[in-house]
């Protein structure tokens, strides 16, 4: 919530929600902010207690249980979820929910 407060992370947490596919990196996420990327990764920590990769790993794995609730594979939610394989994703997202992707598609059917 402070970081919608502020505008220029306002506007990086829109384009992480509507885009969390993009190959999101610190630079990438300081660049969309105006800072540096030292000076982002402090600002972004101390508004929100956690830090940019946390924030885009949670942003990412919403995403990716709302695909799964809607029945698209794993393979199609691991890459509209920003991951270059299954695996990772599939380990991303058992860290996150504690269940397997396909686990939990199967339990929202």
């Amino acid at each position: 919530v402070a970081l919608a407060r502020q505008p220029a992370f306002s506007t990086l947490l829109q384009q992480l929600i509507e885009h969390p596919e993009q190959p999101w990196t610190l630079e990438s996420m300081a660049a969309c902010t105006g800072l540096s990327r030292s000076a982002f990764f402090k600002r972004f920590s101390e508004l929100c207690g956690q830090s940019p990769g946390q924030v885009l790993l949670m942003i990412r794995m919403r995403h990716a249980c709302g695909l799964l609730k809607a029945d698209q594979t794993v393979a199609e939610v691991s890459l509209a979820a920003g991951y270059q394989s299954v695996a990772a994703f599939t380990r991303a997202f058992h860290k996150v929910t504690g269940q397997q992707p396909g686990a939990y598609r199967r339990a929202q059917a």
